[in-house]
This record gives C-alpha cells, sequence and structure tokens, in this order.
C-alpha cells in the first residue's frame, strides 16, 4: 500500500530545500531575484545573460536522491555540462556562485571577459 502522507510529507520537504536555495542564492548575488525561476518539473533554473541556463535539482547520485547544479561548461569545452551535487543547500549554493564565476571568467556571461557586474562574486553563508 502506498502511503500519501510520506508523499505530502517528502513534496513539503523538497519545496523548503528548494526555496531555502532559492533564497540563499539571491541573499548572494540580488541581482538573480528576476532570473531564478521554477520549471515545470520543479527544478530551478537561471537563465544566462549570454545564453544557455544552470539548472538547480534532483536527481539521483551516487544511489540516493540528491540537489544537483547542471552548468554549462567553459569555452574549452563547448556543449559540455558539468553536474555538481551537495548534501547541503549551502554547498548546492556555492556551486552555482562557482559555475557562474567561472562562466563569467570565460566571457560565456554577456561575452565580456568580466562577466556581467550584477553577478559579482559574494560570499554565502547558511
Amino acid at each position: 500500500m502506498h502511503d500519501r502522507t510520506a508523499d505530502l510529507h517528502d513534496r513539503s520537504t523538497l519545496t523548503a530545500q528548494r526555496d531555502a536555495i532559492r533564497r540563499l542564492l539571491i541573499n548572494a548575488r540580488p541581482a538573480l531575484a528576476h532570473r531564478v525561476h521554477e520549471g515545470p518539473s520543479g527544478a530551478l533554473t537561471i537563465g544566462l545573460p549570454g545564453g544557455g541556463t544552470i539548472e538547480i535539482g534532483r536527481m539521483r547520485r551516487r544511489g540516493d536522491p540528491r540537489w544537483v547544479v547542471v552548468a554549462p561548461c567553459g569555452s574549452h569545452l563547448p556543449g559540455r555540462v558539468r553536474i555538481t551535487d551537495s548534501s547541503t543547500a549551502t554547498g548546492i549554493v556555492r556551486a552555482v556562485l562557482r559555475a557562474l564565476d567561472e562562466l563569467a571568467a570565460d566571457g560565456r556571461i554577456l561575452g565580456r571577459p568580466h562577466g556581467h557586474p550584477s553577478l559579482a562574486p559574494a560570499t554565502v553563508t547558511a
């Protein structure tokens, strides 16, 4: 028999975790407030000014469902993505910020070597 109460608890936990990730991202970089969106699957997406998307979602990794960040690689690996996972919301936010910084340094954001000023590095604290 399927336990619907467990399903509701799991969904509310996932929603709380996703909301915490969104809140931490926006606290670290307020310019992301209008660029972080929830997709149809429930994953968070961040559209990049120069094209492409960073996606934050859940997938089975190392045998367990985990939060992951899927981000485009730099120009040295065109068309490829990097998948980073973490067991904490803070770890996921750090992975997103690192991906944004790497893409900006590579000139992938707005096609400029220093990226977009509103995506400047920031410290993440939980």
